[in-house]
């Protein structure tokens, strides 16, 4: 008889927690995590998985779920893309796993879970002009939601722009550089799927970017904002759905040079 079981396995595992606005901080907290859902089957002391792992949409909302109910802060929920996975203990031999009707339908689960990207409605074009720099990035200040934007623009028009929840951090540009700018995994997550990345466009003193959010569907919200200088801008509104769904900002972003900058290449914008 075949039995298929669902489970649910979310771990931290890190040493030196400090909480800070009710968020656990400590350089240990981000190094180690696993949130995920995996269909798994048992059978002849022989064990196979198939799943999906998520920060943002399995261990952020479940594990910091059963923080709120119990009354204890949160871990941050870092800007990972999910990853699916796959283990097979005691190992068999590869054709005797082909046979299990289970097999074939983690793998049409697995097709099944495969996201659709919406196309941008930007063009890309590169940038020449002066209005903002580009040796840099830019990080805003905290938002309302206890978050810090993030953005990196480049010279043949594409951009990075992503919210970090990163409260509990004492320091925050050193945060955003040796976590995120300099994390080469994770910049190369980014532009594989894609999200947090897209393409930006300048008109007079008005910048406008787009860039993949993750959902259900990649799909692109469109940030519009206000340059005061070369070294500050203003988000102002983000459109999230072609219906024109907007939520408003008036969040001073700060320039602060930078290098190297992550790479940029990409298979989805041409």
């Amino acid at each position: 008889m075949l039995v298929h079981c669902l489970t649910v396995r979310c771990e931290i595992m890190g040493s030196k927690m400090e909480r800070e606005n009710r968020i656990y901080g400590g350089p240990n907290t981000i190094k180690y995590r696993l949130g995920a859902i995996y269909l798994a089957y048992n059978k002849d002391k022989h064990n196979y998985r198939v799943g999906y792992n998520s920060e943002e949409n399995i261990r952020g909302p479940i594990q910091n779920g059963f923080h709120n109910i119990a009354g204890v802060s949160h871990f941050r929920v870092l800007p990972q893309v999910g990853s699916f996975l796959w283990r097979l203990l005691h190992t068999k031999p590869f054709y005797s796993m082909l046979t299990k009707p289970n097999f074939w339908i983690a793998i049409l689960l697995c097709f099944s879970c495969t996201k659709k990207v919406e196309e941008l409605s930007m063009n890309k074009s590169s940038y020449h002009g002066s209005e903002l720099r580009i040796d840099g990035y830019y990080y805003s200040e905290l938002s309302s939601d206890n978050s810090v934007g993030v953005a990196v623009f480049y010279r043949d028009g594409v951009c990075i722009h992503l919210f970090l929840g990163i409260s509990g951090t004492s320091d925050t540009l050193n945060f955003i550089e040796k976590e995120i700018l300099l994390n080469r995994n994770l910049i190369s997550s980014l532009w594989a799927e894609p999200t947090e990345v897209g393409v930006f466009e300048i008109n007079g003193q008005a910048l406008e970017f787009e860039c993949w959010q993750a959902g259900r569907t990649i799909r692109p919200f469109k940030f519009n904002c206000s340059i005061r200088n070369d070294t500050t801008f203003y988000l102002k509104n983000v459109i999230t759905d072609s219906e024109g769904s907007t939520i408003q900002y008036n969040l001073p972003y700060h320039f602060k040079k930078f290098e190297p900058k992550p790479d940029s290449t990409n298979t989805f914008i041409k």
